[in-house]
This record gives C-alpha cells, structure tokens and sequence, in this order.
C-alpha cells in the first residue's frame, strides 16, 4: 500500500509577517491607544494585500468603522492612511450621520 506525500511545510501562515506588515503594525500602535483590534484587523488586511491575495483593479478593503463620537474612528484611518500614503487625508469618509433615524425629521 502507497502513502500518499504529506508535507509538513507551511506555505502561508498567516501569524508570519514580513518586514514591512511589522513596521505598519509598530508605526499604527505607535498612533494609536485602546484600538488594539481594530489595529490587528487592518494589518492583516494589509498583510493579505502584501501577499498577493486582493482582487487586482479593485480596492484593497472597504472598511465599516462604528462606534461612538469621540471613540477614535477617524483617527485610525487617518494615521492608517499617514502610514500608507503619505497623507492623512488620503481616504474617503462617509459621514451616515445623516441617516441616523435621531435626525429624520417626522412628517
């Protein structure tokens, strides 16, 4: 009886980071406090985009931020977008303030 070849070599692990993913994960920590998890989540979006695995001609992430006023949403992006592109501006924010139901004038 044959055994079929396992190999024991990881191709892609997904806790190995290159040089580049630790420096933005550093540089981001370094900006930002108390957003540990939402840290991680747009490093391994990047992590991903390094590797080759986004979809070419489309964007990297689309990205829902929600909480309340004050809670660091923008700041994040901001110095996500500092990091990455050399602008904090170099974003698209879109403010649903606007949709909240709090707002909706009664008719």
């Amino acid at each position: 009886m044959v055994k079929p070849y396992i190999s024991e070599e990881v191709l892609l692990d997904p806790e190995v980071r290159s040089a580049e993913v630790l420096d933005f994960e550093r540089r981001l920590l370094g900006k930002i406090v108390g957003q540990d998890r939402a840290v991680r989540r747009i490093v391994n979006m990047y992590q991903i985009y390094l590797a080759g695995m986004a979809m070419p001609n489309r964007p990297i992430g689309n990205l829902l931020f929600l909480g309340p006023t004050g809670s660091g949403k923008t700041r994040i992006v901001e110095a996500s977008a500092e990091i990455l592109f050399g602008s904090p501006r170099a974003f698209i924010k879109i403010d649903s303030r606007s949709f909240s139901t709090a707002t909706r004038s009664r008719s």
